[in-house]
């Protein structure tokens, strides 16, 4: 496990309860988080977005689907970025979906994320990249676990922070893609619904950090239309 990383090397996610526990997500590796359902991904990567931006910092987001259907969504869950697209805070890079058909083994990491900077015009300090999935050959466990350590090497930037999200299924490829990255990445997060409770109550699991040698979790509260972060405020409004 890579020690080299401290708190300076972190940057706040923007989840209020995680980043109080654990500071912020690290800079020098590969954030990848598995989520279970849309509201919850697009939640999550509104608050990292939303919270670079509150920072002054420019934000890329990578993406298969087209913008305007995802800033629609990002919208109804409350998170409102038109301006930051306007003034190019936010650069919103759309790779059409016949695209990720040709991302496998052979592709060059390193060059995608340096034309990803480039296509940003540089100075970019934050990165998501949605379908995450596309990144990894799943095909056999040796070829997944080689996509990992590609991808391990080639984002690696201590310039920016680096969420990968993609929203899990119930099916042996993304099984497969849980496995390694649990074996294989060094940053490694999920949020995940609870077998049983309350349907806005979801458990956040840090299976690995470089930060940490055990798995944590916490319990995370999602307020409709306003992401994670005001069960308080909900709570009194409803009271």
């Amino acid at each position: 496990m890579d020690t080299t990383n401290s708190v300076n090397d972190l940057e706040p996610w923007g989840i209020t309860s995680f980043d109080d526990n654990y500071t912020g997500l690290p800079r020098r590796t590969f954030n990848l988080l598995r989520t279970c359902n849309v509201e919850v991904s697009t939640s999550a990567i509104g608050h990292f977005l939303e919270t670079g931006i509150e920072l002054g910092q420019r934000v890329a987001l990578v993406s298969f689907e087209h913008p305007d259907y995802l800033m629609a969504r990002f919208e109804e869950y409350g998170f409102d970025f038109e301006n930051e697209l306007l003034s190019e805070q936010l650069i919103y890079l759309y790779y059409k979906p016949f695209f990720s058909q040709s991302i496998n083994f052979s592709t060059n990491h390193r060059q995608m994320f340096d034309e990803i900077k480039g296509l940003s015009k540089g100075g970019v300090n934050r990165i998501v990249f949605l379908n995450t999935e596309v990144l990894f050959n799943l095909e056999t466990h040796l070829l997944a676990k080689a996509s990992a350590e590609k991808i391990m090497a080639s984002f690696c930037d201590d310039q920016c922070v680096i969420l990968g999200c993609y929203q899990a299924t119930d099916n042996p490829a993304h099984q497969n893609l849980d496995e390694i990255s649990k074996m294989f990445l060094s940053s490694y997060l999920e949020i995940k619904s609870p077998i049983q409770g309350d349907d806005l109550e979801f458990e956040l699991i840090l299976h690995k950090s470089p930060l940490l040698f055990a798995q944590n979790s916490l319990d995370l509260y999602l307020t409709p239309g306003f992401g994670f972060n005001t069960q308080e405020l909900d709570m009194i409004s409803h009271g």
